[in-house]
């Protein structure tokens, strides 16, 4: 790790590299669970001190001006936009958190990326157990939910603590909507998330590591059982049919990829343009399965609720996409839609330049996906993790970035990033 500039010994600095990214992934964003012990504003001084302490006494880790200044100005921006359109006076403290993470991880070497992901796998089984367990115990006993605390954490808790309504609450928490499933009802939980989409970083992304780094199929079995049955975001639906689909390009020949690729582009794009068309198509499969006793859709249980938040959340979209285009500097955050991707969630706070600075690093991953696609086009489970990864970044970029933009986004974008470059090395 000499090419970091710690002057720590070889140990103390694997450790503390650990402590920054796994901390970064669990200690920020939509993750609570130190909300559970009132803990998440203590933990935080904690790990900026730290973190301050650490790089300010390595002077020689900023070095290389031509690497650091391009990312504090983009940082930078992302802070002032954050203070300035959003009234977050906690932006330049996040903002601080992410340069230095963003710098951190474009630095590490293969080892360390390995324990990284290595303990990311370990803790992402461990969630995913517990989301998968307290799930089967409402679903066996539905009468629990009715003492769970349904708003125990949501966007507006910030550092307050999340007060829980029953032992379950401990281990998942549950915003109380819920499916039908062969007449009976499947409680939708969202593990220590603020709600069940923003779960894909905490508990999907990780599949990608498990494929490409063909680490153990239980775990696998774990992970995709967790979040299809017991969170079901429709997020993770989106995700895995878009798998499907560039799953199905990639193996086919160039000639027909070329067509398919086309026509599913278009496809697409008539989609997420046309208003009601998500929601239209969505329905009509829901009445489908219905003579099943199956409901695609979520809602709250026992509200009489017959409705669902596509319509706003494909209007944000919409919203999103014409808003880069007429606000170059920025604008407010009242004006960003539910469905609100990374791509428009940076446009709102740094303006075209950010957007500009986004679409440079999606393109260098990017390359490197279809780089390793290229090259392990006959290797399965690397097609598949390249697929889903890809699937994951589009997504996450131009459907719904909600958590992305915060530290634990920024970890596994990274984390893409660094494990598609060393796969491509042969490492």
């Amino acid at each position: 790790m000499s090419n970091l500039g710690f002057t720590f010994p070889v140990k103390i600095r694997i450790k503390l590299v650990l402590f920054f990214v796994i901390g970064g992934l669990y200690f920020f964003g939509t993750f609570g669970f130190l909300n559970l012990f009132n803990l998440r504003l203590i933990v935080h001084i904690l790990y900026f001190t730290i973190l301050f302490l650490v790089f300010t006494s390595n002077p020689k880790y900023f070095h290389d001006k031509y690497f650091y200044v391009p990312l504090f100005i983009f940082y930078f921006l992302f802070s002032i936009g954050g203070l300035v359109h959003q009234n977050l006076y906690f932006s330049f403290f996040e903002g601080a958190v992410l340069f230095f993470l963003h710098t951190l991880m474009l630095k590490i070497k293969f080892q360390e990326v390995d324990k990284i992901i290595n303990s990311l796998l370990s803790l992402t089984s461990l969630l995913c157990f517990f989301v998968f367990t307290v799930s089967l115990v409402y679903f066996i006993n539905p009468q629990n939910i009715g003492s769970a605390n349904t708003q125990i954490y949501d966007s507006l808790t910030g550092y307050r603590p999340a007060i829980t309504g029953n032992l379950y609450d401990y281990f998942s928490f549950t915003s109380g909507d819920g499916y039908v499933l062969f007449g009976r009802v499947l409680i939708r939980m969202k593990g220590y998330c603020n709600e069940p989409s923003a779960t894909i970083i905490h508990y999907f992304a990780p599949i990608v590591f498990v494929l490409i780094s063909k680490k153990s199929t239980p775990l696998l079995i774990l992970i995709i059982f967790a979040n299809i049955f017991s969170i079901s975001s429709f997020t993770t639906y989106l995700i895995l049919v878009l798998t499907s689909i560039i799953f199905v390009i990639n193996i086919q020949t160039k000639a027909f990829k070329k067509y398919f690729l086309y026509f599913t582009a278009i496809i697409l794009i008539v989609i997420i343009l046309n208003y009601n068309t998500v929601l239209s198509l969505f329905n009509f499969f829901n009445q489908l399965l219905l003579m099943y006793d199956y409901d695609l859709l979520s809602r709250k249980i026992g509200d009489g609720y017959d409705g669902s938040n596509l319509f706003n959340r494909q209007t944000g979209i919409i919203t999103g996409f014409y808003n880069i285009f007429k606000y170059p500097l920025g604008y407010p955050g009242s004006e960003l839609g539910p469905g609100a991707g990374l791509i428009y969630i940076v446009s709102m706070r740094t303006g075209i330049l950010g957007v500009l600075f986004l679409l440079i690093f999606l393109y260098k991953l990017i390359y490197l996906i279809y780089e390793n696609i290229k090259i392990k086009q006959y290797v399965f489970h690397s097609i598949v993790g390249y697929s889903l990864m890809l699937s994951i970044v589009l997504v996450a970029t131009f459907i719904s970035g909600y958590g992305w933009d915060r530290p634990p986004g920024l970890v596994i974008l990274l984390l893409f990033y660094r494990i598609a470059k060393f796969d491509l090395l042969g490492k």
